[in-house]
């Protein structure tokens, strides 16, 4: 895996989703000079902030990965 000792393998997931987000943006910098954004939410009058796939897994692994380690880590250490 990508950690050493006693972690769950589920954080090894989300740390290979941010890494895998990060090499993705890494790659159109790369090759285009900027990264592109295409994926836009919006309802009437409110827009949320433009955004790619790979922003997308760095949030979203980020998020479980904090998840993962406040409250799922505490839980496997009590048991």
């Amino acid at each position: 895996g990508l950690t050493r000792g006693g972690s769950s393998g589920a954080s090894d997931v989300y740390k290979r989703q941010v890494l895998g987000g990060a090499i993705g943006n890494l790659i159109d910098r790369l090759a285009q000079g900027y990264v592109v954004d295409f994926v836009l939410l919006y309802y009437d009058r409110w827009s949320f902030p433009a955004f790619n796939v790979a922003d997308a897994g760095i949030t979203v692994g980020v998020i479980l990965l904090l998840f993962d380690g406040f409250f799922l880590e505490r839980r496997r250490a009590s048991t």
